[in-house]
C-alpha cells in the first residue's frame, strides 16, 4: 500500500492541462486527433506501444448555426449545435416556433409539430417521464423528428448563461439540433404565452466529409499469468461540440496515463490494458467497437475492467450503483468503495436514479458480454458539464488521487488472486 505514494497529483494534473489546452475535440475532428497523439506519445514514452483501432464517423467542416426570432423586433439567439446535427441549407429554414414542454413522447400528442421548429428543456441531464426512466437528448429529437419537425431546439436550466451541448449518434441526426442558453428559453416561452404564433429561422450547415477517430490501447504483459486480463480505461479523448473538455474527460485519461506509469515501474502477474476510447459521447460506440474486434487484445479470461470518466469534479467521484443503467458490477463497486474508505477517501454507490439519470458509460459493451466493469463519475457534482465553462481554472486536482488510488489497491489485489 506504501507504492501508491508514487502515484503523483503532479502529473495527473500535467496530462490534464495539457489534454484539456486542445479544447473542444469532437470525434474524427483535428483536436480529437491531437488529443489521440497526445496519449499515444505518453504511452510510448513507458515503454509501451500504442496502437489504435480506426473508426469511421462523419465530420462536418465548416459547421455554421445561426437562431434569429423573428418578430417585429427580430433578434438573435446564442446557440450551439448538438455533435453532428442534421443539416439545413446555407440559407437554413424558416418555420413556426412550438413548445412541447420536456419533449417526451407524450407532449408531441398535445400540439401540432408538423413543417414546425420546436423547442423544449429538462430540469435535469437526461431526465425522463419517471424518476428511473432515462431520456437522453437523441431520443427527444427523435420524437420530434416522429411528429414532423423540422427543428428542435433545446436547454438544460441552469443559473448561468452557459449553454449544455450533447452528443446523439454516430451518424448525422435527422434533424437539426441546437442548445440555447436557458434564459433565452424561459423568453421564448413568455413571449409563446403573449402572442399565438411567431417565426424562427435556423441555420445548422455545413460540409460532411468521412472521418476517422481512434480507440487507443496498450499492453502490459504480466509476469506470470499474461493470459489473465484486467483493463484500465479512461474512457473517452472527445468532447461534444463546445465543451471544453477538461473534467469531461481529461481527468479520466489523466488518471489512466499516471496509473499506466505507476505499474510499469510495480508491475503485476496479470496483463494490465490501458485503454482510450472514442465515440462516447453518443452512444459508446468506440468501446463497444473495441469490445466487439479487439478480443484477442483483452483475451477470453478479462476479469475486471474499470471506467474512469469525468472524475475531477467539484467534490467527488462516485460509482454508479447496479440499478443505474446497468453499468456497473457489484463485487468491484464494493471492492473499490472498501479500498478507498482504507485509504480515507470518500467513492460512494450512488443507487438514485434521480442522481445518475441513467447516462452513458464505457461500461456498457464489456458487461454485455459478461465481463465485470466498474464506472467511477462524477458528473453529478460537476457543475460545468457539457459546457465552455468545464476548464482547468474550476477543477480540484487532489480529488484525482481518491480516484487512482482505490483503483490500483483494487488491482494490486485482483492480482494477487
Amino acid at each position: 500500500m506504501e507504492n501508491l505514494n508514487e502515484i503523483k497529483v503532479k502529473n495527473m494534473y500535467a496530462h490534464m492541462r495539457a489534454i484539456a489546452a486542445i479544447g473542444p475535440r469532437p470525434d474524427g475532428t483535428e483536436a480529437d486527433h491531437k488529443a489521440i497523439r497526445y496519449i499515444k506519445v505518453e504511452l510510448e514514452k513507458l515503454g509501451l506501444e500504442a496502437p489504435g483501432l480506426p473508426l469511421e464517423v462523419p465530420v462536418i467542416e465548416n459547421m455554421v448555426t445561426k437562431l434569429k426570432v423573428l418578430d417585429d423586433q427580430p433578434y438573435e439567439i446564442r446557440c450551439k449545435p448538438f455533435l453532428r446535427p442534421g443539416l439545413t441549407s446555407e440559407k437554413g429554414i424558416t418555420a413556426p416556433l412550438v413548445y412541447v414542454g420536456k419533449a417526451f413522447e407524450q407532449d408531441f400528442k398535445k400540439v401540432d409539430c408538423r413543417e414546425k421548429i420546436v423547442f423544449s428543456y429538462e430540469d435535469l441531464p437526461f431526465e425522463g417521464p419517471t424518476p428511473v426512466e432515462c431520456n437522453f437528448p437523441a431520443i427527444k429529437t427523435a420524437n420530434a423528428f416522429k411528429a414532423g419537425a423540422l427543428g428542435f431546439i433545446f436547454t438544460t436550466q441552469r443559473k448561468d448563461g452557459f449553454i449544455q451541448t450533447w452528443g446523439l449518434n454516430r451518424e448525422l441526426d435527422r434533424i437539426p439540433s441546437v442548445s440555447i442558453p436557458f434564459g433565452e428559453f424561459l423568453k421564448l416561452k413568455e413571449k409563446l404565452q403573449t402572442r399565438k404564433e411567431f417565426n424562427a429561422h435556423l441555420i445548422c450547415s455545413g460540409k460532411v466529409k468521412k472521418g476517422f477517430s481512434e480507440v487507443v490501447y496498450s499492453v502490459l504483459k504480466g509476469t506470470t499469468k499474461p493470459d489473465r486480463t484486467i483493463v484500465i480505461s479512461g474512457s473517452h479523448h472527445e468532447t461534444p461540440p463546445g465543451a471544453g473538455g477538461a473534467n469531461d474527460n481529461a481527468s479520466g485519461l489523466a488518471v489512466m496515463l499516471e496509473l499506466a506509469r505507476f505499474f510499469t515501474k510495480y508491475r503485476t502477474r496479470k496483463t494490465l490494458i490501458f485503454l482510450s476510447s472514442c465515440g462516447e459521447e453518443s452512444g459508446t460506440w468506440g468501446n463497444i467497437e473495441f469490445v466487439k474486434q479487439k478480443q484477442e487484445v483483452y483475451g477470453t479470461l478479462c476479469e475486471a475492467v474499470f471506467i474512469i470518466d469525468m472524475v475531477n469534479s467539484s467534490e467527488n467521484g462516485m460509482l454508479a450503483g447496479p440499478e443505474n443503467g446497468k453499468k456497473t458490477d457489484v463485487r468491484l463497486n464494493k471492492m473499490l468503495e472498501g479500498n478507498a474508505n482504507a485509504l480515507g477517501y470518500h467513492l460512494p454507490v450512488i443507487d438514485d436514479p434521480t442522481i445518475t439519470r441513467g447516462g452513458l458509460g464505457d461500461s456498457f459493451g464489456w458487461l454485455e458480454r459478461g465481463i465485470p466493469a466498474s464506472f467511477i463519475d462524477g458528473y453529478h457534482s460537476d457543475y460545468f458539464y457539457h459546457t465552455d465553462g468545464d476548464l482547468m481554472d474550476v477543477i480540484n486536482p487532489n480529488v484525482l488521487k481518491s480516484v487512482s488510488d482505490p483503483v490500483a489497491l483494487t488491482v494490486m489485489q485482483l492480482d494477487s488472486e
